[in-house]
């Protein structure tokens, strides 16, 4: 939306109001911003801004940004703080470049090599991420790999133990003995018990087991938060 100086009001941008795209969209052979926003209904174009070194970004409410060029103010109405968030922190790196004379490829690292010219900041954002959770998802792999190579290990290990202490997968027997009565020759006479089966013995085993941002152009008019 774009605010009316004479009205003293927020006006819709476009024939009507509704849902629109924008996207920060950076010429990285210029090194230069544009802000376009498209209606999702019809892609008609809403708002189409060149962003200016110095140029003053406010974000009046949580949910509502605006800023001023060279011939009006504009001002976006955002569906939720994380959308705000987003392309807040995005329009403060791109003038962060402009204001260092820097390239955003460099700021943001290496990054995927676009198919045109220019290519949105949320879509550079936004690979950068699943770059991020994919190398989490192949370390988390590589951990359970590494466990379940390791359990067959530890039961071989735990075989071998029981099989050094005696333990076999037959019964073992044992021999019991029971003092008898003396004898009248005074010695000791020792009975043999029937041997006495013990149990197996079984070892217990522990086992391991392109983004971008909708937003919305409020019907209404937001908040007076206008900061020339």
């Amino acid at each position: 939306m774009v605010y009316d100086d004479v009205n003293k009001k927020w006006i819709p941008s476009g024939t009507s109001a509704g849902l629109s795209k924008v996207q920060l969209y950076h010429h990285q052979v210029n090194n230069t911003f544009r802000v376009v926003g498209r209606k999702l209904q019809d892609h008609e174009i809403v708002i189409n801004c060149a962003i200016l070194k110095g140029l003053k970004y406010n974000q009046a409410t949580v949910t509502f940004h605006q800023w001023r060029d060279n011939k009006q103010v504009y001002g976006l109405n955002f569906s939720s703080k994380d959308d705000a968030d987003a392309f807040a922190s995005a329009m403060l790196q791109a003038l962060d470049v402009l204001s260092n004379g820097s390239n955003i490829s460099r700021s943001l690292g290496p990054a995927v090599a676009p198919t045109t010219q220019q290519q949105p900041v949320y879509q550079q954002q936004q690979q950068q991420l699943q770059q991020q959770q994919q190398q989490q998802q192949q370390q988390q792999q590589q951990q359970q790999q590494s466990q379940q190579q390791q359990q067959p290990q530890q039961q071989l290990a735990n075989a071998q133990y029981e099989e050094d202490m005696g333990y076999s997968q037959g019964h073992s027997a044992r021999v019991s003995l029971s003092l008898g009565h003396l004898p009248a020759g005074g010695q000791t006479g020792l009975s043999v018990g029937p041997p006495t089966p013990t149990p197996s013995h079984h070892p217990s085993v522990s086992s391991a087991v392109t983004t971008v941002i909708q937003v919305g152009c409020s019907r209404g008019s937001p908040a007076e938060g206008l900061t020339r």
